[in-house]
C-alpha cells in the first residue's frame, strides 16, 4: 500500500496542564493511523463544518452531545483517542473525554490546518469512505448474475476468503469480555428479523447502512467486529465483501440463535443537575421570569417548540448565556440529554444555580408547541444532508452525484493510503456485486 508523506513541523508531544490529555503532531498521527495499535480519531465539530473538510478516517462525534455518544463510538477506555478538528473545540472535547475516564486522549496540535500544512489530506462531503468504495466497485467489478444457490455458496466462499471466523455464543462472550481490545457487535439484518429476536445490547445497523456510514459506527481502527446474521449468511457476506476495504480489524460472524448473553452497553454517569417540571416551567413562562434554551436538533425545534425559546448548540452557550435573564431552562428530548450541558452551563455562569433542565424533556411540557417565530442562536449547522424535496433538493443531489463521480480521481491524484482499495483483498473483486442487497 502506498504511503502519504506528512512532514513533521517540529511540534512536540506534551500534556495539557490540569488534565490527562496529550498532544500529537501530524506526523505522529500518520504513524498511529498506519500502525498496529487501536486508535480512534474523533472530529467534534458540527456536521456542516465537518462536511466542509475532514480527515477521512475520523469519526463524527459532535461536541454538542459528546458524553452520550463517546462510549458507543469508543467502548474501551484504554484505546488511543485523538481529537482532530478545530483547536477551539478540541481541547474542550479532550477534557470531557478525560473526565469520562479515557486514559490515552490526545489532541492534534494545530488541528486540521496543521495536518494539511504538513501534507495531509482532508475531504469535503459526507460518508466519503462508503461513497468512494461504491464508486470503486462500480468501476472495477461486474455482475456475475448468479442464482440463489450460487449466491449462498458464494456467501460462504466470501467469508472464508476474507478470513472471517464464525463464533458461537461462548466465543462471542469471550470477545466482548476481553479488556485488551475493542469489540463491536453489529446486527446487519433487516428490521423484521431484528425485531423477531436479537443479541441484547448489540448495535442494529443494516449492512447497507453500515457500509455507507462506517465511520459513524466503527470509530476504532483495528477493532474486532462481530457481524450478527441468520444462518444463510447472505447479509454478513455482502457486508464483509465491502467492509474489508473499509475496516482493518478482525471480522467475525455470529449466527443468531438466541443463546448469546447480553452485550454490555457502557453508559457514562449522568451528573445531578437542577430540574424543573413541565408545569413549573409553564408557570415561569406565564410570569415571564425564565429563559428557555432548546438544545434539540434544529429539525425538531422547527417542527414544534416552546414559544419564546431560542435554539442553540453547546458551543454557542458561552456567548449566549450571559445575555439571558435568569433562571435558564435547557430543553432536550430522547435524542439529546441536556444534563451534561447543564452542568457545564452552570459553571459558565459561576455556579449561581440559575441553570435547570426540563425534567422529562420536551414531551413533559404541558402547553402547546408552536412553529411560529423561531429564534436561533446562530446558523443552522446540524443539517449536512439534502434539503427537502424541490428545486434545492434536486440541485443538491446533482451536486452530490458529480462529487461522487470525481472522488476517485481526487483520491488517485493524492495517492491517499486511507482510500487505497485493494482489488485482491478478497481474492476476486468481481464477486462483490453478486452478493446483493447491500449497496453503498
Amino acid at each position: 500500500m502506498p504511503t502519504t508523506t506528512v512532514r513533521d513541523t517540529g511540534t512536540h508531544t506534551g500534556t495539557h496542564v490540569g488534565t490527562h490529555v496529550g498532544t500529537v503532531t501530524p506526523a505522529r498521527l500518520r504513524r498511529l493511523l498506519d500502525g498496529d495499535e487501536e486508535v480512534a480519531v474523533l472530529d467534534v465539530r458540527d456536521p456542516v463544518a465537518r462536511a466542509a473538510g475532514h480527515l477521512v478516517r475520523s469519526a463524527p462525534a459532535p461536541l454538542h452531545d459528546l458524553e452520550r455518544r463517546a462510549r458507543g463510538l469508543v467502548p474501551r477506555l484504554g484505546t488511543v483517542v485523538v481529537v482532530a478538528s478545530d483547536p477551539a473545540l478540541d481541547d474542550q472535547a479532550a477534557a470531557i473525554l478525560a473526565g469520562l475516564g479515557y486514559e490515552r486522549v490526545h489532541v492534534l496540535e494545530g488541528g486540521l490546518d496543521a495536518w494539511r500544512a504538513c501534507g495531509g489530506r482532508t475531504y469535503a462531503g459526507t460518508h466519503v469512505l462508503g461513497t468512494a468504495l461504491g464508486e470503486w466497485i462500480r468501476t472495477t467489478s461486474v455482475d456475475a448474475g448468479a442464482g440463489v444457490d450460487d449466491v449462498r455458496a458464494r456467501a460462504r466462499q466470501t467469508l472464508e476468503a476474507a478470513g472471517v471466523e464464525r463464533v458461537d455464543a461462548a466465543g462471542l462472550a469471550r470477545l466482548v469480555a476481553d479488556p485488551t481490545r475493542t469489540t463491536y457487535v453489529v446486527d446487519v439484518r433487516g428490521p423484521a428479523e431484528h425485531a423477531a429476536g436479537h443479541v441484547p445490547g448489540s448495535l442494529h445497523v443494516p449492512g447497507d447502512r453500515l457500509v455507507r456510514a462506517v465511520e459513524e459506527h466503527l470509530a476504532v481502527r483495528r477493532a474486532h467486529v462481530v457481524i450478527v446474521d441468520d444462518a444463510d449468511l447472505l447479509r454478513s457476506a455482502a457486508t464483509v465483501a465491502r467492509l474489508r476495504h473499509l475496516h482493518d480489524g478482525p471480522v467475525h460472524v455470529h449466527v443468531h440463535d438466541g443463546a448469546a448473553a447480553p452485550v454490555p452497553v457502557p453508559v457514562p454517569d449522568v451528573p445531578v443537575v437542577d430540574a424543573v417540571t413541565g408545569h413549573e416551567m409553564a408557570a415561569m413562562l406565564r410570569a415571564r421570569v425564565v429563559s428557555v434554551v432548546d438544545l434539540r436538533s434544529s429539525a425538531a425545534y422547527a417542527a414544534g417548540h416552546v414559544g419564546g425559546s431560542v435554539h442553540a448548540r453547546r458551543e454557542q452557550l458561552p456567548s449566549l448565556l450571559p445575555g439571558l435573564s435568569s433562571p435558564v431552562v435547557l430543553v432536550g428530548d430522547d435524542d439529546l440529554v441536556p444534563d451534561f450541558i447543564a452542568a457545564e452551563a452552570d459553571r459558565l455562569l459561576g455556579g449561581r444555580g440559575d441553570v435547570h433542565i426540563l425534567e422529562g424533556g420536551i414531551d413533559a411540557f404541558p402547553g402547546n408547541l408552536t412553529t411560529a417565530d423561531p429564534s436561533y442562536a446562530g446558523p443552522v449547522v446540524d443539517r449536512a444532508g439534502p434539503p427537502p424535496s424541490g428545486p434545492e433538493g434536486d440541485a443538491w443531489h446533482r451536486a452530490r452525484a458529480a462529487w461522487a463521480a470525481g472522488l476517485l480521481a481526487a483520491v488517485a491524484a493524492a495517492g491517499d493510503p486511507d482510500l487505497d482499495f485493494d482489488a485482491g483483498a478478497l481474492g476476486q473483486s468481481t464477486s462483490i456485486r453478486g452478493l446483493q442487497p447491500v449497496r453503498p
